[in-house]
């Protein structure tokens, strides 16, 4: 496949390249160039005033429906990372890298790994130091990619596990515990921070007291409602230059944060009409749509009024968050936490996008998040996460310029993963295919 004459977007520069012309074979982008010469029988793409971008990643997902995971690749989303993987996930990873179905490809945590009595249903508890060791050699045994760390770890059971983790070279990420500081975190190896959790308690002049007060309480009766309680005990707002001061400190220990704005600013506004006005419900079946009400989630549905507009200047104080953390050189990775409410598969990294751009990234920064930093993020950035030649070819064409507006993402034309090529038409079907009554 050629495609002519079409201008490359290359994320984290601020100029795009015009008229290139693309060679893709046998999965690879073979030649990059203004004056590359198309083998005779080649299938020609007129890129003339298109834009093409690497193949967009999602890097913070919970998705369980196999036949609907071509919502991802309809919205140019040819990759996801899994934050609570199930054995179907090893079988999507490798039917993807095969090119064996419809949707993204995949790299997938184990079951959440979480304290005493955890959050969720179905993780896994954890609390002997002394099994750090076989505990992670049983999950590489079954071929997780890393490991996915829980709030209400506590702190002798979350070192173990990352120096067996270490040692074994085992990534993990999730949850900072909220019984450990981000820079602790940072420097026992963790790879990334979700949804921005752990600064406004960290920033607090009594952190380090509280801390030990939460881990107190996590091997209590109870506990795990003791915990909560003290980590959203009010404090002081930390000032710009405190945060800009620790998040150089968290820049110099390479972790990464992966914000999470769409689900954060979701699940702020769930009393509010708009949610369920959503064109985009139709893809999601009634079930879904029932799950998401938040009257049916244990989270939300004995919040009061008082509690929406707390939870909406939290959303506000982390997106506030993101200006200082970008200036203090902070890593990003574009992630929704698609399952939760109106998170939708694929459509909703689009929303992200725009909503890294209101807090502070250029469009040019927004789409490295969702490209090029996923791929160093995995240590691939030889690999993928660009459109150039000898990188594989997942790539996504655009009719309008993403550097201009970066909401322009949702232009799709075209989507390639590998070998294979979705057309606009191809696109709709798949779109048509999951709508639901």
């Amino acid at each position: 496949m050629a495609i002519e004459h079409v201008t490359i977007v290359v994320p984290g520069k601020a100029q795009s390249v015009p008229d290139q012309t693309v060679l893709i074979d046998r999965g690879v982008f073979r030649q990059v160039g203004k004056n590359v010469k198309v083998p005779e029988g080649a299938r020609r793409i007129d890129g003339t005033g298109k834009f093409l971008i690497p193949g967009l990643w999602d890097m913070h997902v919970h998705w369980y429906d196999e036949s609907a995971l071509g919502l991802f690749t309809a919205n140019g989303v040819t990759g996801i990372r899994v934050m609570w993987g199930m054995p179907m996930q090893k079988d999507w990873r490798r039917k993807a890298a095969l090119g064996a179905m419809v949707g993204p490809r995949v790299v997938t945590a184990g079951p959440i790994v979480d304290g005493p009595d955890p959050v969720w249903e179905g993780s896994t508890s954890f609390t002997d130091p002394e099994r750090a060791g076989m505990f992670v050699l049983n999950h590489r045994a079954d071929e997780w990619d890393f490991i996915k760390v829980y709030s209400l770890l506590r702190r002798g059971a979350y070192f173990a596990l990352a120096h067996a983790a270490k040692s074994q070279g085992v990534p993990f990420a999730g949850h900072v515990p909220l019984s450990v500081s981000l820079l602790e975190a940072a420097k026992a190896g963790q790879k990334s921070n979700e949804h921005l959790g752990g600064f406004m308690t960290d920033l607090r002049p009594d952190a380090a007291d509280l801390r030990s007060k939460i881990d107190a309480a996590l091997g209590e009766e109870g506990g795990k409602a003791k915990a909560f309680a003290l980590s959203r005990s009010p404090g002081p707002m930390p000032t710009v230059a405190a945060v800009e001061s620790y998040a150089r400190s968290l820049a110099k220990e390479g972790m990464w944060q992966c914000p999470t704005l769409t689900v954060l600013r979701n699940i702020s506004r769930l009393d509010k009409p708009e949610f369920v006005k959503d064109a985009r419900l139709k893809y999601m079946p009634s079930e879904m749509r029932t799950m998401w009400d938040p009257a049916n989630d244990f989270r939300f549905k004995a919040r009061t009024a008082a509690d929406w507009e707390k939870s909406r200047a939290d959303f506000a104080a982390k997106k506030a968050l993101i200006a200082p953390l970008l200036k203090a050189g902070t890593k990003f990775l574009a992630g929704t936490d698609c399952l939760n409410p109106y998170c939708f598969p694929g459509f909703s990294l689009h929303d992200e996008l725009a909503l890294l751009v209101e807090a502070g990234l250029t469009p040019t920064q927004a789409l490295e998040a969702a490209t090029v930093n996923p791929a160093r993020f995995f240590d691939q950035q030889k690999a993928w996460g660009l459109v150039a030649k000898g990188m594989r070819a997942d790539c996504v064409l655009l009719s309008r310029d993403p550097l201009v507006d970066i909401r322009n993402t949702a232009s799709i034309v075209a989507v390639f993963q590998g070998t294979r090529m979705f057309d606009r038409a191809e696109l709709d079907a798949i779109l048509k295919a999951n709508e639901h009554p």
